[in-house]
């Protein structure tokens, strides 16, 4: 992979981008992730409260739930979700917001 990376910074003038995602940085080879290797890294946190709320907005166009306050404290709780994980199952419940055309 390294090989791989230094081709793409020689061969390919100012076109040099590639994307490279992993779910735990402490697991790979330090020479991947030092600096000068790569020019961008982007940590995608687990969600809080917020924003689920935030996609709930975007999802669901709901700015307030009857339910919100139970939902709070399961993130309180430890709740251990990927933004990725809330928005798939929105997207499996739209129908029972009506959000679906058919």
């Amino acid at each position: 992979m390294l090989n791989f990376m230094d081709g793409i910074f020689s061969c390919c003038a100012e076109e040099r981008v590639m994307v490279f995602t992993a779910s735990n940085k402490n697991t790979l080879d330090p020479t991947v992730i030092r600096p000068g290797r790569l020019d961008v890294q982007i940590h995608f946190p687990l969600c809080d409260f917020t924003a689920f709320k935030t996609l709930a907005s975007n999802y669901l166009r709901l700015k307030d739930h009857k339910l919100y306050l139970q939902v709070e404290e399961g993130f309180q709780a430890r709740a251990r979700l990927s933004p990725a994980e809330i928005g798939e199952i929105m997207i499996a419940h739209r129908k029972l917001y009506g959000l679906i055309r058919r």
